[in-house]
């Protein structure tokens, strides 16, 4: 079944509902209604339970019937007021009446002056001062209509149009503004959002790491998975790794004393198998930081080791052997051990502090 529009809807309304309904449109409350066509609050009530009833708000609840009569209705009516005829003016007169035929008399004036050809019905009502003839003004004629009085509703529906009465009379339309105000405020709620997402995100950030560095980090099972650290430029601490690609290497250990030893080992995370060869005289060598070399001892001078590294294998290389002689001289304060094309690896260093 096809839904009525709201102009169809408003044809089942009687002139009176339809004057109640144009004064509610217009914010007056239901006592101002009353005393406007001099009826008692209660019938006011009835007919606007009436008029929901015509119009189909039956089943909607107030927030939807305050929309409705505002969105829908209170134009409609707008609309018809303004295309309303307007009265009738009081025609022109072609000639002015002849000064010495002019009578206080109307009825004279209208024999002795032909000459006035349009005259209005407004006018002519006036001028008719026989009491059957006497005019009634469209206000008067309102009242004295003697419109029966609607049948009582019941309390639960004085009830909702009593709810709806202070709804309607503060409700105010929406001033258009072409959606900017909208936009900016949503653009500011967009914005505390995303500043608010931002600082939780940092404080995250910083809980993470701090709970990093001073509980997980150092946790035996963490150490054998995951490297202390990973960095890509300078020299590395005892116990970071370096990466390149999926391959890591990492000094692990490192015992000062004569002969000095260092331990490295290799991780391989590729998902293939690798295959090298390195040596102790090609691919590590040993410095500090005044420029000073170190020799390898002979037990490690001619080292060359084959190496099939499984993929997901971390190997332990072993160590490697170093006479100390260049560690007492002045102002050495740390050992630089460095790998170069060490399998995948071009080339990195770790630094290797040293207390005297």
């Amino acid at each position: 079944m096809k839904k009525k529009t709201p102009e169809e809807l408003l044809l089942k309304l009687t002139e009176r509902e339809i004057d109640v309904l144009r004064l509610f449109c217009q914010h007056k409350n239901y006592q101002e209604i009353a005393e406007t066509f001099v009826l008692t609050e209660g019938t006011i009530r009835t007919h606007m339970f009436n008029i929901y009833t015509k119009l189909e708000f039956d089943d909607l609840d107030r927030d939807e019937r305050v929309l409705k009569i505002h969105n829908d209705y209170c134009p409609l009516l707008q609309k018809q007021s303004d295309q309303q005829p307007a009265e009738p003016e009081i025609g022109m007169i072609d000639e002015a009446p002849d000064p010495d035929h002019t009578s206080l008399d109307r009825e004279g004036v209208a024999e002795e002056t032909p000459n006035i050809e349009l005259i209005s019905k407004k006018e002519k009502q006036v001028n008719d001062k026989t009491p059957e003839n006497e005019s009634i003004s469209p206000d008067e004629e309102q009242f004295s209509d003697e419109t029966p009085d609607p049948e009582p509703i019941s309390p639960k529906e004085a009830k909702m149009v009593d709810e709806d009465e202070m709804a309607v009379m503060t409700y105010r339309s929406r001033r258009k503004t072409g959606g900017r105000k909208e936009m900016g405020t949503t653009k500011k709620r967009k914005s505390i959002t995303i500043m608010i997402a931002l600082i939780l995100g940092a404080l995250i950030m910083i809980g993470a790491w701090y709970t990093w560095q001073n509980i997980f980090k150092e946790m035996p099972i963490v150490q054998s998975i995951v490297p202390k650290s990973i960095s890509n430029t300078g020299a590395y601490e005892i116990g970071e790794w370096h990466q390149e690609g999926d391959l890591w290497f990492r000094v692990y250990e490192v015992d000062i004393a004569d002969p000095l030893n260092i331990y490295f080992e290799i991780w391989n995370k590729s998902p293939d198998d690798i295959y090298f060869t390195w040596t102790t005289q090609q691919n590590i060598s040993l410095s500090d930081n005044t420029g000073g070399s170190y020799d390898i001892t002979e037990a490690f001078r001619y080292k060359e080791e084959n190496v099939n590294l499984p993929s997901g294998t971390r190997y332990d290389l072993g160590r490697v052997n170093y006479w100390p002689d260049p560690l007492y001289e002045p102002n050495v304060s740390e050992l630089l051990f460095s790998i170069e094309y060490f399998s995948r690896i071009e080339k990195a260093t770790w630094r290797i502090p040293v207390n005297k």
